[in-house]
Parts: C-alpha cells; sequence; structure tokens
C-alpha cells in the first residue's frame, strides 16, 4: 500500500512532463486563441473524397483549435490531442459531436515522433499535398455523415454549395469565443501518470486498477471521466468503464447501471454514444434516482462489479483498468450510497471535484476501517504552487479516540438493514486502502470567465434542462439516427415511432412486475399501456403469482409479488397495447430479433416519458398523432392535475394579457 502513496514531487514530474509532451492546455480561451483561430482558416484545402468533399487542414506543433457541431476527423501526419486522446496518422475517421449547448473540446496539435505518416495508403493529391509541405501536423476533416435507418449512410457534403461548406467549417472551427471551452485541471495529467504507474502496472486478476470519480451536481465528473479514460487508452488497449449515475449516464440509457468496454475515445455527447462501444453488462435499477429503491440499486452495482471480476480473471493479459462514474447525491443517504460504491468496486483512488476550495471529509477517513487517521492529519495534503495536491495514504491503523462514524441510515428504518446488508462488509471483498484526491471544480471558473467576457450573465444561452437531456438519452436510445445536434424538441409518436418495427411477445413467457410495489394482474394492462418499460433477463426466483383476468379463456398474466434482484437490462420498450385475442404484447423498441429470445421479464420503474408533450419542451408543428391518448398518463401524476394555485400555472394567460 505504500507504493500507493502520491509526493508533491512526484506530482510536479508528472505534470510538467505531460505538459511537454501532451500539451493540453489548462488554461482558458482568450481573445488570443480566437483571433489564432480564424488565421489557421484560411490554410484549409477542400478536396473531393469518397464520402464526400474532404479539408485538409495543416498545423504546427502547440495550435489549438476549438470544435463545435457534427465533424470526422482523421490525422494524415503527426498527432494531436483532443480532450485526453492522442490520435496518431489512420486512415479511419474519429466522428466529433458538440451540439450547440455544450462546451466545445479542443483540438492540440503534439509534438511527438510516435505519430508519423500512413502516405503510401493516401490518395495521389493527398500524397503531393504532403511532398510539396512540410507541415508537422496535417489533418483531414468532413462532416458528420448522416444515419438513416431506411437509406443506409449519405453524406452531407455532397447536397452543399460550396458557399454552405465553407460556412458550416467556419461555424465547426471557429466557434464563437463566448462558448464554453473544456478545461483541463491542472492536476488531472498528474493523476492519470500516477494512477498508470502506481496502479496499472502492479494491476492484477485479483487486485485490478479502479478509479472512482466523485462529487456534487455541476462539478464536471462526467468530463472528468471522459478525460480519464481517453488518457488511460493511450496506454491500455481497452478500459471499463462502470455507469452508476441513474440520471445523467455518459454510456446507455437512463436508470440502467451498465458496465461498459471502450477501445475507442469518447469524443461524442452521451446520447449520440449510447451505440458506439460495447456493454458487456446492465441492470435495470428502477428509476432515474437512487432514492426510488437504494437497495436495489446496490444490489445492481454489486452485480456489475461481479461481471468485471469475472472479466478480470477471463482476460489473459494484464486486466483492464475501471473507470467509474458516480451520481452527485452526496449528502445524507447518497454519501452512504458513494461509500458503498467506493467499497464494492475496491477503488485505489478516489477523485472528489469540488465546487469551491477543497476540503477534506473526516467521513472519507471512517469509511475505510482501516483507513482511519487522526483529523489533523488527514486534512494536511501536499501543496505546490498554492494549490492543495495529493493527500496522504489512508492507510493507518485507526487511533483509539478516532470519531465514531456518523450514519445518516440510522434514521431510514427497515432501509438501513436492507443497505448494511447489501455493503460489502464481509471477508469476500475486504476494504483496501485508498487514496482521496480533493480538487477544485474548473467548471465554475470557465462559466464566470465566459460570463466577464460577455458582459451580461442573463445574455447566456442556457442549455437544456436535466429532463430535457434525460428526454434526449432516452430517445436516442430508440431512434439512434436522430440529430444529436437538435435540441429537444416534442415529437408526435407518430413520427418517432414511425421507423421503429412493432414487435409482439408472446405473454405466456414473460413476467410483469413494478420495480417499486405490488402491481395486481388485474391492473397490469392499465399500468402498462402507454409507457416506457424495461425488457430484462432474470433467473426469476422471487414468488410469482399468476392469476386470470376475466375467465379461462383469456391468457395468464404472470405477475411479480415482489422483485429485489438486479435483473440484465436488455432494452427500453413502449407498450402499445396488450392482444389478449392473440395472447401478445404489442410494442416499440430498438432491440434485435436475437435479443427478443433474453426477455422474459417487463419492469416498470420511475421512467418519465414525454415525447409528444409541450410541458418544457419547443411542440412541433402538425396534426396530433392517433397514438396520443397513450402517451399522457403524466397528466395523472403530482401537480399535473390541477392542484396549484393559479399563479404558478405559467400555461393559463390572464385575461387582462390578452389581446383582443
Amino acid at each position: 500500500s505504500s507504493d500507493l502513496k502520491l509526493s508533491a514531487a512526484s506530482a510536479a514530474d508528472g505534470n510538467r512532463g505531460l505538459r511537454t509532451e501532451a500539451g493540453m492546455s489548462h488554461k482558458l480561451w482568450g481573445s488570443s486563441k480566437q483571433t489564432r483561430s480564424h488565421r489557421i482558416l484560411k490554410r484549409v484545402v477542400e478536396r473531393r473524397g469518397e464520402g464526400g468533399f474532404e479539408w485538409l487542414l495543416p498545423l504546427r506543433v502547440g495550435e489549438e483549435l476549438s470544435l463545435s457541431g457534427a465533424v470526422e476527423i482523421r490525422v494524415v501526419r503527426g498527432c494531436v490531442e483532443v480532450w485526453g486522446s492522442r490520435l496518431r496518422s489512420s486512415a479511419t475517421f474519429q466522428r466529433v459531436i458538440v451540439p450547440p449547448w455544450s462546451a466545445l473540446p479542443r483540438l492540440r496539435a503534439s509534438r511527438t515522433t510516435l505519430g508519423g505518416s500512413c502516405a503510401e495508403s493516401e490518395a495521389e493529391d493527398v500524397i503531393q499535398f504532403l511532398d510539396n509541405h512540410s507541415w508537422p501536423i496535417v489533418l483531414c476533416l468532413r462532416e458528420a455523415l448522416e444515419v438513416s435507418p431506411k437509406d443506409g449512410v449519405l453524406a452531407n457534403s455532397t447536397r452543399r454549395s460550396k458557399e454552405q461548406r465553407e460556412e458550416f467549417l467556419r461555424a465547426t472551427l471557429t466557434a464563437p469565443a463566448e462558448r464554453a471551452r473544456l478545461t483541463v485541471h491542472r492536476s488531472w495529467p498528474s493523476v492519470v501518470d500516477q494512477f498508470m504507474s502506481k496502479c496499472i502496472l502492479q494491476a492484477s486478476c485479483e487486485r485490478a486498477a479502479s478509479i472512482l470519480v466523485t462529487g456534487p451536481k455541476g462539478v464536471g465528473k462526467s468530463t472528468c471521466c471522459r478525460y480519464l479514460v481517453n488518457r488511460l487508452l493511450d496506454v491500455c488497449p481497452e478500459v471499463c468503464y462502470l455507469e452508476t449515475d441513474l440520471g445523467q449516464p455518459e454510456l446507455g440509457p437512463p436508470g440502467v447501471v451498465a458496465l461498459h468496454r471502450l477501445r475507442q475515445p469518447l469524443l461524442q455527447v452521451p446520447h449520440a454514444e449510447q451505440r458506439m462501444h460495447e456493454r458487456i453488462v446492465g441492470y435495470f435499477a428502477g428509476g432515474v434516482t437512487p432514492a426510488v429503491h437504494p437497495s436495489l440499486y446496490i444490489s445492481c452495482v454489486r452485480a456489475a462489479c461481479e461481471a468485471y471480476r469475472e472479466l478480470c480473471k477471463s482476460t489473459d493479459s494484464s486486466p483492464p483498468p475501471l473507470v467509474v462514474n458516480s451520481h452527485g447525491w452526496v449528502t445524507g443517504l447518497g454519501l452512504e450510497l458513494v461509500q458503498s460504491i467506493t467499497a464494492l468496486v475496491g477503488a485505489q483512488l478516489v477523485v472528489r471535484l469540488n465546487a469551491s476550495r477543497p476540503r477534506l471529509k473526516q467521513k472519507w477517513a471512517s469509511q475505510n476501517s482501516d483507513a482511519s487517521q487522526d483529523a489533523q492529519e488527514l486534512r494536511g495534503t501536499s501543496t505546490l504552487r498554492g494549490k492543495r495536491k495529493f493527500p496522504a495514504l489512508l492507510s493507518e491503523p485507526p487511533q483509539q479516540n478516532a470519531i465514531r462514524r456518523r450514519s445518516a441510515l440510522a434514521r431510514c428504518g427497515p432501509l438501513a438493514l436492507a443497505l448494511a446488508s447489501s455493503d460489502c462488509d464481509g471477508d469476500s471483498h475486504p476494504k483496501s486502502p485508498l487514496v482521496l484526491v480533493d480538487m477544485e471544480s474548473v467548471v465554475k471558473r470557465a462559466r464566470s470567465e465566459v460570463t466577464a467576457r460577455s458582459g451580461n450573465a442573463a445574455k447566456q444561452s442556457t442549455g437544456p434542462s436535466a429532463m430535457e437531456l434525460r428526454w434526449l438519452r432516452l430517445a436516442s436510445h430508440f431512434r439512434p439516427d436522430l440529430d444529436p445536434c437538435r435540441p429537444p424538441t416534442a415529437i408526435p409518436l407518430r413520427d418517432f415511432f414511425g421507423p421503429l418495427q412493432r414487435w409482439r411477445l408472446p405473454l405466456q413467457s414473460i413476467h410483469f412486475g413494478l420495480t417499486s410495489g405490488r402491481l395486481p394482474a388485474t391492473e397490469v394492462e392499465a399500468a402498462l399501456t402507454g409507457t416506457v418499460v424495461a425488457f430484462c433477463h432474470s433467473k426469476l426466483t422471487a414468488k410469482v403469482n399468476s392469476e386470470n383476468l376475466e375467465s379461462s379463456a383469456t391468457p395468464i398474466i404472470k405477475v411479480l409479488t415482489s422483485y429485489d434482484q438486479a435483473a440484465c437490462f436488455v432494452a427500453f420498450a413502449f407498450v402499445h397495447s396488450f392482444d389478449f385475442s392473440r395472447g401478445e404484447l404489442a410494442f416499440y423498441s430498438p432491440l434485435r430479433l436475437g435479443d427478443l429470445a433474453n426477455v422474459n421479464l417487463v419492469l416498470r420503474g420511475d421512467i418519465a416519458w414525454e415525447p409528444n408533450s409541450a410541458r418544457g419542451l419547443r411542440a412541433a408543428a402538425g396534426p396530433a398523432s392517433p397514438l396520443q391518448p397513450y402517451s399522457s398518463p403524466w397528466l395523472l401524476e403530482g401537480m399535473g392535475v390541477g392542484t396549484r394555485v393559479v399563479s404558478t400555472r405559467g400555461n393559463i394567460r390572464r385575461r387582462r394579457l390578452q389581446t383582443p
């Protein structure tokens, strides 16, 4: 465990080394960089490629560009870095998708001898360009291709005029300076460097390298995880990614605890990158927050960790490192859940992002029974250039006068027993020492800088809300061909489910249930029709209650009386209707024919679905869909029944404000 200790000297050496090699800037985007990007744009050379028009862009070492929109990039000569990922010369394009509301990633030309050139496989005009120019870095860019479920892949640039292509390239590489740019924290390169040297190189099947990122909402946990994954892919052939954030996952739809195996860098927005990587296993947790079913949530995390350990045992070479993204609920019960995830994963390094100046908490020392220290010793962290760097290793035996652990579970009643049994306090997964790195978030600093440049915070365009981002993830799960750069807009069900195939499944082969509560068999049709359900595969060890709906001629509905175990998630589905005459369930789902045979459980959880509702979205013009009555269960939820006071109902216009 002493090998895991990170000193200030090693942090400084690693930070300086990575700054000269990779050079990913931690400075904010200023006016000088914006002016430079306009000058770089004048070097572009247009050519006609196989999939449409392409652009050759030469760069000098150290030059930076920001990327916006949907664009595909490949390196012809040299090496560039995009959000921690080093792209070297290759014939394969990497897709980068940045919607108008997202922060812009930076592309920086790197000084390295590993980039090289693949001129022998290039076209003749590209080879001639490389021979006539001695630029150290040459990129090839093209507009991202449209993906249509019926017509296949189409190239946009072939249908555009020259002026439209120039405008697209200008908007892609020279976005306004008022838009926020992604900024790397000073400590991130050194954290990755130390994690690779101290954990990955010493990893084994019994003790795999794992890192967990935690912190409150809005501090950039997902952004940090993307950077970590992209940097680790430079030295590892594959990286495992455990998603435990149910509300805003980076990979996969909401409400699912999923384990992914990544072999390509993460360069797209979450709702556009769901199907780009292999999902090893996923478990439906019942809702978009762990508060819906905490014990089921912990069971899903434990099952995903077991799947990762089995993967490590089955590999002949070194096991892939694990990056864990946690949720933003870090107080009360949420903090207990984060600590349970840390123990289940066996994280060797925990990166905690804070919105303000970081301060270590005593709860993290008491989380590990073998890692408790004196409070004053725990607060003492190494400092370098006035910045907090790395804390001491939490491996000291507990003192007799150590502060007792204060648990929020003591006030949760029976829930405390469920979580205590779900925690890994047994001998099968003993707690191990870990390193806690506290650092300040760069999100707040970047936003303040953008506001200062704009002169007025009110003029800043606000991005989609959490509900709208969740809708984008769920909509992209059903329809991966949707434009990822289009703002969330209400869509009639007729248009939304039109390209999808309507499946039918025998009622005799599936069971129904609720993640929380009991579902009578007579209420299955009313409870599931017109809602989004999770199709899962389970061993069905719970008790099953079979009842007839009306008569013996009616098909039997199998209902789970209780459900508290993790079920393998297959796909989400929209229930269209129950066809009792044929004994089938009609639904829309993006699953494949081979996956349909594995479905034996249909679960409804706390998943909101408003595809054609104008509540919080921009309503689309056109006639109403005949399926519209199926998508109005939200009218019976909470405040939607008219119980709010008139002053809070924004959809009702006052008579004095109406024009004659």
